[in-house]
């Protein structure tokens, strides 16, 4: 199944969020 480049870009700035959540939460404990 191919992702349109929209849906794919959509998913990397969704994966980039949750990265840097990720990042911040570990910083904070």
């Amino acid at each position: 199944m191919r992702m349109s480049s929209m849906d794919e870009s959509r998913a990397r700035d969704l994966y980039t969020k949750l990265d840097i959540l990720g990042n911040v939460q570990s910083n904070v404990r």
